[in-house]
């Protein structure tokens, strides 16, 4: 998590624009924090959302929402210019809508950050040994298939 965030850090604050969003499963940290874009939004994506707490704002003005998992982003068509997706590939059901609904809601020029698991990583080996649960239990997407996948959506990589 540590090493994500560092990564985050160099280029989140540089981003410009209104609407920022971060999706991923219920109990993950915040990853935006570094980012200046004015207005962000947690999508937590749980098997329950009903059963949550309250959608809220944070101190920072973060809006916190909990939404079903595998459902589409709750946004209009070209009104986020920055959609961060930790660890959401690994773990969906299907990977291709969800790159197909970001694009969807990205602005032109916005940017679609991916977190995940390399799978020729020590952690993608480290899965061979422990797949009993997350993230273990994921599927790890390659680099590679992931830019293909983008490039196919157009987005420049």
């Amino acid at each position: 998590m540590a090493a994500e965030k560092a990564a985050l850090q160099k280029f989140l604050p540089g981003l410009k624009g209104d609407i920022a969003v971060q999706y991923a499963f219920s109990g993950t940290s915040d990853m935006l924090k570094p980012c200046r874009i004015e207005h962000k939004f947690f999508l937590q994506a749980c098997e329950h959302p009903e059963k949550q707490p309250e959608n809220d704002t944070q101190d920072d003005g973060f809006q916190s929402l909990y939404i079903k998992e595998n459902t589409f982003l709750p946004f209009v068509s070209s009104s986020v210019d920055c959609c961060l997706l930790s660890h959401m590939l690994e773990f969906s059901d299907e990977p291709h809508q969800l790159l197909r609904d970001s694009k969807e809601i990205l602005v032109s020029g916005g940017h679609l950050v991916i977190m995940g698991f390399n799978p020729y990583s020590s952690w993608g080996l480290r899965k061979l040994f422990s797949r009993s649960r997350a993230p273990w239990n994921g599927h790890n997407i390659s680099v590679y298939k992931i830019r293909d996948w983008l490039s196919l959506l157009d987005f420049q990589v």
